[in-house]
């Protein structure tokens, strides 16, 4: 990775853990755990999906799920139902939620890496054909120039020598 990549993640990790203090922790909440702040979970999943790969994604849902499991076991948030059995139905649907539409977004992104790179090196090998090409074509128009000078030397001997022929004849 490069530095301004480590600083990025660094970054992405710190928000989501943020995130999850606000909402699996009640960090701002004070008390008051049925704010609806679930979305608040889904924007850091998301860039992990765009920006990083596979693993990268994973890993933050990993973690995002280890923390939402833990602060839903504490009374935490906005899957708190009536026992934690139910509480933790609801979050795992929630993550269930979250798990597919990012891991949908990180094979899309994947792919899209992919292509570009097939049609890079397309285009570089495409590139080297025309430039193939191109020499070959300049190597058959200058054979060509020297065949049409040839011709034009020999009509032009073949037209002194008849000309040469009529005067002698005459």
């Amino acid at each position: 990775w490069t530095r301004a990549q480590v600083f990025e993640a660094a970054l992405l990790l710190l928000i989501l853990l943020v995130i999850c203090r606000v909402v699996f922790a009640g960090w701002l909440t004070a008390g008051v755990n049925n704010y609806p702040l679930s979305f608040l979970c889904i924007p850091p999943v998301v860039w992990a999906a765009f920006r990083f790969g596979h693993r990268e994604t994973v890993t933050v849902v990993g973690l995002l799920s280890a923390l939402a499991i833990w602060g839903t076991l504490r009374g935490y948030g906005p899957f708190v139902g009536g026992t934690p059995n139910e509480s933790l139905i609801f979050l795992q649907a929630f993550m269930g939620v979250i798990v597919v539409m990012t891991l949908a977004v990180a094979a899309v992104v994947s792919d899209h890496h992919r292509v570009a790179q097939e049609l890079r090196s397309v285009g570089g090998e495409l590139e080297r054909r025309v430039l193939e090409r191109t020499a070959e074509l300049d190597q058959a128009n200058q054979a060509l120039h020297a065949s049409r000078e040839q011709l034009a030397e020999a009509q032009h001997i073949a037209q002194v020598g008849s000309w040469d022929w009529d005067v002698r004849g005459n």
